[in-house]
C-alpha cells in the first residue's frame, strides 16, 4: 500500500524505520497522507493527522491494519528506555515472563512488550519462537548448543552464552521436534 508522509524530515525518517518491515511504500503522490499537526492537509485525500510526539502510536495503528488485512509482519513492538522499538522475529533471542512484566530479549537489549505469553505462545511457534518451560519462549535460531540435563530436562545454551533451562513438561515435545 502507498503512502505519503508530510511532516518533518526528523518524523519522517522515524516513521519510514518503525514501519521499515511493513507492505507500505512511501511515495510522493499516495491517496493516503499522514500528515504531522502544522503541516497542509490535502483536499481529496485521505489524511491521518498526528502530533509528532505521537508518530510511533500511527506506526503501530497502520501496522495493525496492515496485518488484519493479510499482511503478515514479522515484528513486534517492545518498549525500552522511553521509545518504542520494533522488533524483528529473527531478532529475537528469548522472551521471559518477569512477574507481571513480559520481556523481549535480544542482541541489542531488553524489551518490555505487552499482550501475554500464551499469546506469543500461539503466533511466534511458526517462527520457529518455542515455549520451554512455564515463563519463556526461546528463539531455536539463536540456540547454539543443547546440553541433557538430570530429570529428563535440557539447557539451551543461547549464541550470547545465556543458559535456558527447558522443564521436563516441554522437553519432551522439544526432543521429538529436534529428533533427539
Amino acid at each position: 500500500m502507498d503512502i505519503q508522509i508530510k511532516s518533518s524530515d526528523a518524523v519522517k525518517a522515524k516513521l519510514q524505520k518503525a514501519m521499515r518491515k511493513s507492505a507500505f511504500n512511501f511515495v510522493e503522490d499516495a491517496k493516503i497522507v499522514l500528515v504531522e499537526r502544522g503541516h497542509e492537509v490535502e483536499e481529496e485525500k485521505i489524511s491521518i493527522v498526528f502530533d509528532s510526539i505521537d508518530y510511533d502510536e500511527v506506526a503501530e495503528l497502520l501496522l495493525y491494519e496492515g496485518q488484519s488485512e493479510g499482511v503478515e509482519d514479522q515484528t513486534i513492538v517492545g518498549f525500552s528506555n522511553n521509545r518504542y522499538a520494533m522488533i524483528g522475529f529473527e531478532e529475537i533471542v528469548y522472551i521471559e515472563a518477569q512477574g507481571t512484566q513480559l520481556k523481549c530479549f535480544t542482541e541489542d537489549g531488553a524489551y518490555s512488550i505487552k499482550k501475554t505469553l500464551n499469546h506469543y505462545t500461539g503466533c511466534l511457534s511458526k517462527y520457529g519462537i518455542l515455549r520451554i518451560n512455564k515463563s519463556q519462549m526461546v528463539n531455536m535460531r539463536n540456540v547454539k548448543e543443547i546440553v541433557p540435563w538430570f530429570n529428563s530436562r535440557l539447557v539451551f545454551i543461547m549464541e550470547n552464552g545465556t543458559e535456558l533451562e527447558v522443564s521436563k513438561l516441554y522437553s519432551k515435545s522439544i526432543r521429538k521436534l529436534l529428533s533427539l
